[in-house]
């Protein structure tokens, strides 16, 4: 500061209604929430539930073959998570049945069977490895036997289920063909 001379102390309160008479604040901030809220719902709402598209599973769909017969029943339990049932009878009796649950879980997709007498009781996860519009298939390398299972719709009420892998040495693989029960 030079001796002598006071300097005149800046007056902002001209500055600031200048600017304040080309934008308005109040208005700016609510027009910019606004946006933000607008592009926070779209992203929403574009998002699907992981497992949307497998919605298409619900219900009961059932092949038979003679006196065997092959029945598969999924119930939607929310956005990720599909519980369903297989149940293979020969004549009176049960030769084969599952509770399986289809998960939505860490961006991934598991196909999750508990077969009675098999495993110990244990869960076996199958992960989703390819997905079309009609076809899924879930792999676990490292299982006995299956180790791929394929989900392809023929049409709306038309289910075909390929369960293949290697059984005491011998690849095989077993086709379910199942329409959906009304």
């Amino acid at each position: 500061m030079i001796k002598g001379k006071k300097r005149k102390k800046a007056t902002s309160t001209s500055s600031v209604t200048n600017v304040k008479h080309y934008i308005n604040f109040d208005k700016l901030s609510t027009a910019l929430f606004t946006s933000f809220l607008l592009m926070m719902l779209a992203s929403c709402s574009t998002q699907k539930a992981p497992l949307e598209e497998f919605k298409k599973l619900t219900g009961t769909w059932v092949e038979v073959n003679g006196d065997s017969k092959f029945t598969e029943t999924w119930t939607w339990k929310n956005d990720t998570l599909l519980t369903g049932s297989s149940v293979m009878t020969v004549g009176k009796d049960t030769a084969f049945s599952e509770k399986i649950e289809l998960v939505a879980q860490n961006d991934s997709i598991y196909y999750i069977p508990a077969v009675s007498n098999q495993n110990h009781g244990e869960i076996i996860r199958f992960g989703l490895i390819s997905k079309k519009v009609n076809e899924w298939i879930f792999e676990n390398k490292k299982h006995d036997f299956p180790t791929q299972i394929i989900y392809k719709f023929k049409e709306k009420d038309s289910l075909i289920v390929v369960v293949k892998g290697t059984e005491k040495g011998r690849k095989q693989e077993y086709i379910f063909r199942m329409k959906k029960r009304e």
